[in-house]
């Protein structure tokens, strides 16, 4: 296979995915004939949603103590201002919780007469400003996105005791009834009464972003591992899963294991492998359960086994792991995972228009498959 012709037609043949969009609809079509491509009868499952669509960028200008414009991106899923923007005073509040871990710095636009709070201004703790997902309080605010440098110079402003003015607008609308949908393919377990195991990836991207990383590596590494997996014999079944609207914070994998639960079927789900910008940075930060299934023994093996350690470095585990991706549905419910997902929290083309093929890097993602096969052959018992 090769992946890198997965990831170019994703990204360039295809582009934007965001969700609810005909081009994400194009990207599930895509990826359910891939799937049937690997022998497998892959299914649609439609879902609907609150959607939401930017209509122009944000557009950021500082009035004082200096006079021009700030680099910002949306939170998505922000509300608009006035189409003439807001303006005020920058009000420095603490910490804002993003992606539940990380820990940024939040700015209140005051504006003057009403003492209202307008909007908020959040700045990454590091890199350049990028699109982020809504933070987990999920507030109704116009808000935005600047950069750690632009960040510095505000609070140094502010530590010397000037005021810091801003005028924002922002054109976006929400979308009622937004669909997507997720693609699913079942290669049967020998003894499919012990359950299954899935392995997934999300086909859709932020708004701006052709996501060639974040993330057609993960959706060329789901459809890799059918291929690996193709001659086993399994004991669990494996569902292969491609996620749609993953971006605006994992809306169909909550759906998914909704429907498992309402079911009565997610206590057949043994564990979950996610694989999410699988081809950047370098496999040393892997996020994983430990509990009955030992997950994170398995994969430390893997990785130990492979030379993981001595090719890049030592391992970080991040235990439990974060609730980033289409994994985290699933965790909460008690089901053991293994995440893949090479700090997209620092890398520089995270939700940016600059994540494109040429950012793919083979070495990364073929080693990320070769720790995660051993693992998915344990939890589904393919010996």
């Amino acid at each position: 296979m090769d992946p890198l012709a997965i990831v170019k037609h994703l990204s360039e043949t295809i582009g934007i995915r965001f969700c609810g969009t005909q081009n994400e609809h194009r990207a599930a079509e895509y990826v359910a004939d891939q799937m049937a491509r690997r022998g497998r009868e892959p299914r649609l499952e439609p879902f609907r949603f609150v959607g939401w669509e930017l209509h122009s960028e944000p557009v950021l200008d500082l009035l004082a103590p200096e006079a021009r414009r700030i680099t910002a991106y949306p939170m998505v899923y922000s509300l608009p201002t006035r189409p003439e923007g807001v303006e005020g005073v920058l009000r420095y509040v603490g910490k804002c919780p993003i992606l539940g871990k990380l820990m940024w710095d939040k700015y209140e636009v005051i504006e003057e007469g009403s003492g209202e709070v307008a909007a908020w201004v959040i700045v990454r703790e590091v890199g350049a400003a990028s699109a982020m997902p809504n933070p987990d309080d999920m507030a109704g605010m116009p808000m935005v996105v600047i950069g750690k440098q632009e960040g510095e110079r505000i609070r140094a402003w502010q530590t010397a005791g000037e005021e810091v003015r801003v005028r924002l607008a922002i054109d976006a609308e929400f979308k009622p009834g937004a669909l997507s949908y997720n693609i699913v393919a079942e290669q049967p377990g020998t003894h499919p009464e012990e359950g299954f195991v899935v392995v997934c990836g999300h086909y859709d991207t932020e708004y701006n972003s052709p996501g060639a990383i974040d993330n057609a590596s993960g959706i060329a590494g789901v459809l890799e591992m059918m291929e690996r997996m193709a001659d086993s014999r399994p004991r669990r079944s494996i569902r292969y899963i491609a996620f749609g609207a993953e971006e605006p914070l994992m809306i169909g994998s909550y759906w998914y294991v909704r429907r498992l639960k309402d079911a009565g079927q997610l206590r057949s789900c043994a564990a979950v492998v996610c694989l999410d910008m699988i081809a950047c940075n370098d496999p040393t930060w892997i996020w994983a359960t430990d509990g009955e299934l030992r997950i994170k023994d398995k994969a430390e093996r893997a990785a130990e086994a492979i030379g993981i350690p001595e090719r890049y470095g030592p391992i970080e585990w991040v235990v439990p792991p974060w609730g980033t991706s289409d994994h985290y549905p699933f965790q909460l419910e008690g089901v053991g995972v293994l995440c893949c997902t090479w700090h997209g929290d620092i890398w520089p083309h995270t939700h940016l228009p600059s994540d494109t093929a040429q950012q793919f890097d083979v070495q990364v993602y073929n080693d990320t498959l070769e720790l995660c096969q051993p693992v998915l052959e344990d939890l589904a018992r393919a010996f």
